[in-house]
């Protein structure tokens, strides 16, 4: 993800100096490739929820490579977040 979303469009839109489009497209696109994820999980409502919040995640990872031009810094974090993510299941389903 981190490579498609904020290394080749992303940071390629930027470096064009398109950046408000840089970080909508890259956005939208890293919320919108989840629905296959989580597509029956929700109600449309926690859906948008979910949409809306990946989006802004997305705008944060990009906004971590802008000034390094690299995907280091959203990688590392993306990589935190999934680890928290993983974290919750386990607990959920009583494995720690």
């Amino acid at each position: 993800e981190e490579y498609f979303f904020r290394g080749f469009i992303f940071l390629n839109l930027d470096r064009l100096g398109y950046k408000k489009t840089a970080y909508i497209f890259s956005a939208l696109l890293f919320a919108l490739y989840h629905i296959g994820i989580f597509a029956t999980w929700f109600n449309p409502l926690l859906m948008g929820l979910a949409l809306l919040g990946l989006f802004a995640v997305g705008l944060v990872f990009s906004a971590l490579n802008s000034k390094s031009q690299t995907i280091g810094n959203s990688w590392l974090m993306h990589s935190i977040a999934d680890l928290a993510i993983i974290g919750v299941g386990l607990k959920m389903f009583g494995l720690i």
